[in-house]
């Protein structure tokens, strides 16, 4: 999906993956809060980069994919708005952003709906992504 990037930025360098939930709704991402009952939406952008935020490419691979997809008619400020979507994401606690690889939980992997819910809850749990529930 993605290419090598000319990494000039320290945070081309990142590898960024989800940090919360989602749900697919009329074909929009929506966010879902861990143990808190609440949803985000995104717009196109936040979108574009959620569901690229698997843990396993960098922003900067990020920035030169979606260049590609422009071709020779990518605005000269494309980079600089992937990056601001990813450091402001990465800020309200949507994304992290890291030095390595890493691959996505089975809960941050997919949809919501398209998980089984008890492994979820179990996996959840365990990683401390939300507090066991008493009883």
């Amino acid at each position: 999906m993605f290419v090598n990037a000319d990494a000039a930025d320290p945070l081309d360098l990142q590898f960024f993956a989800r940090a919360v939930r989602y749900e697919m709704l009329n074909d929009r991402v929506v966010l879902v809060g861990g143990d808190a009952p609440t949803m985000t939406t995104v717009d196109d952008w936040g979108q574009l980069v959620f569901l690229a935020a698997d843990g396993e490419h960098t922003v900067g691979e990020l920035v030169m994919h979606v260049r590609s997809q422009y071709g020779a008619s990518a605005p000269p400020q494309l980079a600089d708005q992937v990056k601001h979507v990813v450091r402001e994401m990465s800020k309200r606690g949507f994304l992290t952003l890291r030095s390595a690889k890493s691959s996505l939980p089975y809960y941050l992997s997919m949809p919501v709906k398209q998980q089984d819910s008890e492994r979820s809850k179990k996996l959840m749990e365990a990683d401390g992504f939300i507090k066991p529930r008493p009883g």
